[in-house]
């Protein structure tokens, strides 16, 4: 699981091995993700080894977590979020004013953003505020997504057998030294068991709230025979993720219930027709809808498909206890993270049989 984590984010694979191991046991598998993703935005030295932003990492409070989206009075209302947000972008500013960014070891994903953003005029303000946001939601969604959808894969045996077979055809392993190559681009083509799992995952976990003001009186309509109701021009209308993920109408009687097959055609071994589909893809909003959407969401996908992939092929996860799975309410809008206590229990990450020295690639 480390290695995956350690290419994409920028963490050595050094220092995730001195705080996971490659092998062992774990109290759940939500904490240590949890702390690996913190390194990559806190961590200027675990161990000798540059973080996300690379050795000028910015200096601020490890406590990322009060950074949230603040609007009527922050200063008085949220006063303790609004100072960790007001010091990390000022830290960000001062980071990005020296154009640490273009330092050798810098994340590909900073040292790339940046540059468009310059090209497009963004002074470095403006960047250090789109940091800020950017890595509140990467950090508390990604591992939240990711966790979800180990803990479900892991947790069934025949789900987890059928995944492997597609992953083993789409991943090279060649060359001295065993090297395993995903093939991040394109990866969805050639996983749809794994991609619809993930999919499933997030529909389920995905507790977001929308919102968009109305420009001008409209009416909406619950259909044939059901209720109209009037939104008046200038209204703030809140759409929550959660209540629209698990519309029966729309995804079925088992809604509440985890269906890796859910978003397959039936082409892959999907039951539903052509039209559900359709319907589903309109009414699955994890990153919001319009013209108004997440512009991360397919990087995130690949980030997390392609974790998902090496982790399903190369490592087992004993011990995960599908009883003591439980997901929480999310209170801020959030990806739902599990009830404490309820994670999965304590398990042992450790390398398949045959797996034990292959060094894992990502082909972008």
């Amino acid at each position: 699981m480390v290695d995956a984590i350690a290419l994409i984010f920028g963490v050595h694979q050094t220092t995730v091995d001195k705080l996971l191991g490659r092998d062992g046991m774990h109290p759940s598998i939500m904490a240590p993700m949890e702390y690996v993703f913190k390194l990559t935005l806190v961590d200027n030295d675990a161990g000798g080894i540059p973080a996300l932003w690379g050795e000028h990492n910015p200096e601020f409070d490890d406590n990322v977590t009060p950074l949230m989206m603040l609007g009527v009075l922050p200063s008085v209302l949220a006063r303790r979020a609004y100072r960790a947000r007001t010091r990390i972008a000022a830290a960000l500013e001062r980071y990005f004013s020296a154009r640490h960014d273009g330092a050798a070891g810098v994340s590909a994903f900073v040292r790339e953003r940046s540059r468009l953003l310059r090209s497009y005029g963004v002074d470095d303000g403006e960047l250090a505020r789109n940091e800020t946001a950017i890595t509140l939601v990467a950090t508390s969604n990604a591992v939240a997504t990711l966790f979800w959808c180990l803990a479900e894969l892991f947790a069934r045996p025949d789900l987890l057998r059928d995944v492997r077979a597609e992953v083993a055809r789409a991943v090279a392993v060649q060359g001295e030294g065993r090297r395993a190559t995903v093939p991040a681009a394109g990866l969805e083509a050639r996983v749809p068991l794994l991609a619809s799992a993930y999919r499933e995952a997030i529909r389920l976990a995905s507790q977001s709230v929308a919102s968009r003001r109305v420009l001008r009186d409209t009416v909406v309509s619950a259909g044939a025979g059901g209720p109209s109701y009037l939104l008046r021009a200038g209204t703030d209308v809140f759409l929550p993720a959660k209540q629209v993920h698990r519309d029966r109408a729309v995804w079925g009687a088992d809604a509440e219930r985890f269906d890796a097959r859910r978003f397959l055609a039936r082409a892959h071994g999907g039951g539903a027709s052509d039209d559900v589909l359709r319907l589903r893809r309109a009414a699955f909003v994890p990153f919001g809808g319009g013209k108004h959407l997440c512009p991360g969401r397919h990087f995130v996908f690949v980030e997390n498909l392609a974790t998902m992939a090496a982790l399903a092929l190369g490592f087992e996860l004993d011990g995960l206890d599908a009883a003591r799975l439980q997901m929480a309410e999310s209170r801020r809008g959030e990806t739902a993270k599990p009830v404490p206590g309820m994670a999965g229990g304590p398990v042992v990450l450790r390398r398949r049989k045959g797996w034990e020295d292959v060094v894992w690639e990502f082909s972008w």
